[in-house]
């Protein structure tokens, strides 16, 4: 194997890495996970018991919402995450648009409002994240909740 090819593995590997942090919904703050614990020893109405291992100690999964890394980075190079509100232009046929949405995970993918994050961030350099869930309503905050039960209704569906 040569250096290009060993370097072309890496950085698939690098991509399949999975990066979380989590919302905590009992002290209201966000929290940097080190690993998940899916093993679930216990089994409540037919769902495993999981533990989201934070530096601060652990958590129960039902306590926190789980939000992922996208890889991508906004204007300031800071990774853009699930939950994030992040301010963006997007030009369509009747000229510019500003619009500023939260971070969403549906579908196998994170999306800004019917536009997927990776297209917003290739077609707008100058993309900003300018908030967090946790800076906004507490609607906003279970429609992130919703978002993360839909996708795992529709991952039964499949």
């Amino acid at each position: 194997m040569n250096n290009q090819e060993h370097e072309a593995i890496e950085k698939m590997s690098e991509f399949n890495d999975v990066k979380l942090r989590a919302w905590d919904k009992v002290n209201k703050e966000m929290i940097t996970v080190e690993c998940v614990d899916f093993s679930g020893k216990e089994i409540q109405r037919g769902t495993p018991t999981m533990v989201a291992h934070a530096g601060d100690g652990c958590h129960a999964l039902k306590d926190v919402i789980l939000l992922r890394y996208s890889g991508l980075h906004d204007k300031n190079n800071v990774e853009i995450c699930q939950g994030h509100r992040v301010r963006y232009n997007i030009t369509r046929y009747d000229g510019d648009h500003e619009y500023e949405d939260i971070v969403i995970y549906w579908k196998g993918s994170l999306w800004l409002g019917w536009t997927i994050l990776c297209e917003v961030i290739m077609n707008d350099p100058e993309a900003e994240i300018v908030g967090d869930m946790h800076d906004e309503s507490e609607l906003e905050v279970s429609e992130v909740e919703d978002d993360n039960k839909r996708e795992k209704s529709d991952k039964t569906e499949e």
